[in-house]
């Protein structure tokens, strides 16, 4: 995809120049945190609360970009959730010999 935008690129606007800062510092402060969160606990511990990315990017394509959430993206989610619950709940009974 390089390759392909120096056929369309546009220069950056110097307001967004804040905007794109502001986003790489909060992603890799992310980043950082989600590591040492790792190093803690382990990751079939810590993997159900990221399923709040569904929640919160729900929220924010619905109030600021007037998505509309449908029967398929809920399915979508349900899978995905019900997937990793699925996992944990078989890492515990196989950790516990349950």
């Amino acid at each position: 995809m390089s390759i392909i935008s120096l056929f369309i690129w546009d220069d950056i606007l110097k307001e967004d120049y804040l905007w794109l800062f502001l986003m790489c510092v909060l992603s890799a402060g992310s980043h950082f945190m989600m590591v040492k969160t790792l190093q803690v606990a382990e990751a079939s511990v810590v993997q159900p609360f990221s399923y709040l990315q569904l929640v919160f990017g729900s929220i924010i394509g619905v109030t600021i970009f007037s998505e509309s959430i449908d029967l398929m993206i809920i399915l979508g989610a349900l899978i995905v959730i019900g997937s990793g619950l699925f996992t944990t709940w078989r890492e515990y009974k196989i950790k516990h010999n349950i």
